[in-house]
């Protein structure tokens, strides 16, 4: 799972950052008409972007199911607070407030280290998603302030 995970990591930061579909989702994700106005052909890139995330939904639910051993539509439901605490302090962590791959992957291990310090602490796991909220509420006002202040 580790070497898929790292390869995965790998593919996705290429493809974001290297190529020129990822700057056009970016471009997309800034200003959709800007992004149209400049000859992208916005609905096929958002298409591509879809098809592309259900592939990677798709592999993540066979690597989290060979995990587990065991397949349920719920269990993947409270792993989506973590999923997007990672993005926003990852964009928080980034000049511009975009979010990028490599600043995703430590916004995933600060999250680990989290998680892992409160249950070797035995704090609820309730009071762990209060925290990790509070840090996405944090991390979208910084990235706020910061947008005001330019």
């Amino acid at each position: 799972l580790t070497i898929v995970s790292i390869l995965t990591l790998f593919l996705v930061w290429f493809l974001l950052q290297k190529t020129v579909f990822g700057r056009h989702l970016y471009a997309i994700g800034g200003n959709t008409e800007a992004a149209h106005l400049a000859g992208i052909d916005v609905s096929r890139t958002r298409l591509i972007a879809f098809m592309l995330s259900g592939f990677g939904a798709a592999l993540a639910g066979l690597m989290y199911m060979s995990r587990v051993a065991s397949a349920n539509p719920t269990q993947g439901a409270g792993l989506m607070l973590d999923a997007i605490a990672a993005v926003f302090i990852g964009m928080t962590m980034n000049a511009q407030g975009e979010p990028k791959v490599l600043n995703t992957i430590i916004g995933v291990l600060f999250l680990g280290i989290l998680s892992n310090g409160l249950t070797q602490l035995n704090v609820d796991s309730y009071v762990r998603d209060i925290l990790v909220g509070a840090l996405i509420i944090i991390a979208v006002s910084a990235s706020r302030l910061e947008k005001l202040s330019r």
